[in-house]
């Protein structure tokens, strides 16, 4: 949205915000409403630090463009162990 900069948002010190509230405890609840439009075949991912931080913003859109999504969160993951990610990371499918 140009709110800030790419390589400013993986520093901000509010980048981890939802993942905070996604927590084990929940620590603080941010509430922020956001629009966003969306057009057909636009994909949304939310993913932990663990991909994010390990595959860069182009490789997230190359990694599952035109694919479906039980592939497209096969392809995230495999790149992402490949490069020795930090972190566990696993998928879940909206249909499960």
């Amino acid at each position: 949205m140009g709110v800030m900069s790419a390589a400013r948002a993986k520093t901000h010190p509010e980048r981890g915000v939802l993942l905070r509230s996604l927590g084990r405890e929940l620590t603080r609840v941010d509430r922020q409403e956001l629009t966003l439009p969306l057009m057909e075949r636009d994909r949304l991912i939310l993913c932990s630090d663990g991909l994010y931080n390990t595959l860069e913003d182009k490789e997230l859109e190359t990694l599952s463009r035109d694919v479906d999504t039980e592939t497209a969160c096969r392809n995230l993951i495999d790149e992402a162990n490949k490069r020795g990610t930090s972190d566990n990371i696993t998928s879940r499918s909206l249909s499960e």
